[in-house]
């Protein structure tokens, strides 16, 4: 699923993930797309949260 529709369809599934949190923080941080350098972050902010 496009995760700008779900974000907009669906924003009590998103408040209940930690993943999907971050991504709706990086897509509405400048333009509301999904770019190289979003994807970039979102990985490394992933691993930051699974290293703990």
């Amino acid at each position: 699923m496009n995760f700008l529709l779900a974000k907009h369809t669906y924003p009590s599934i998103i408040e209940q993930s930690l993943k999907l949190k971050i991504m709706k923080e990086l897509v509405n941080f400048d333009d509301e797309k999904w770019t190289e350098e979003k994807a970039r972050k979102h990985k490394e902010e992933m691993f930051r949260v699974l290293k703990g």
